[in-house]
């Protein structure tokens, strides 16, 4: 588990928030049922400034770089990331498993 750059400080909003803590729970759940080994790698950050927010969950994949079929799972993940904003992608690359989240942010001060 990694926090990285701001990520303590970002400043998302509840439906964000909540978003957020669903999806990195939903993708260990999926982690532990189709990864090849017990262990997943979690990091949220908000680089350059505050401008975003990222979050990654990583995990190795017994599935090879097939294409990735987005089942009920990645498909309500993606759902509640998209409906507060954000994007989601999930990707098997190398033998790992990526489920990746980004948010744009509204620095505090900026104008609606």
């Amino acid at each position: 588990f990694t926090v990285k750059d701001g990520a303590l400080s970002a400043p998302l909003n509840g439906a964000q928030s909540a978003a957020v803590y669903r999806a990195v729970q939903e993708a260990l759940t999926n982690a532990m049922r189709h990864g090849s080994e017990r262990a997943a790698e979690v990091a949220f950050e908000s680089p350059g400034g505050g401008s975003v927010f990222r979050f990654e969950v990583v995990n190795r994949y017994r599935g090879g770089a097939a294409a990735v079929t987005e089942g009920f799972g990645l498909r309500s993940m993606r759902e509640r990331v998209e409906n507060t904003g954000g994007s989601l992608e999930a990707a098997a690359e190398h033998g790992r498993f990526i489920v990746r989240g980004t948010f744009p942010l509204k620095r505090k001060g900026a104008e609606e």
